[in-house]
């Protein structure tokens, strides 16, 4: 948590949050360059980034903006980075 203060500390830090089914869609195909991921199913990825995100989520709810990373566009960034200079 030391890092998230920093992070919030010295600028602005958007959570660019995306669901379980569609990390775990990512993850699939390169979950062989991923020592932690490598040997499990694809039930235990899913399980597995479910448990990673919710200890990691109370952190990155910290976040000043949340975006819905499924619906994101450069523009839309690019606002939100503007509103917050």
């Amino acid at each position: 948590h030391d890092n998230m203060s920093l992070m919030l500390s010295k600028g602005l830090v958007i959570w660019l949050d995306v669901p379980v089914n569609t990390l775990v869609n990512r993850l699939i195909f390169e979950k062989t360059k991923r020592p932690m991921l490598a040997q499990k199913t694809d039930e235990e990825l899913i399980a597995t980034m479910e448990q990673m995100l919710a200890i990691r989520a109370p952190f990155y709810q910290q976040a000043h903006v949340t975006v819905n990373a499924t619906q994101i566009s450069i523009p839309y960034l690019k606002q939100i980075i503007e509103q917050h200079a």
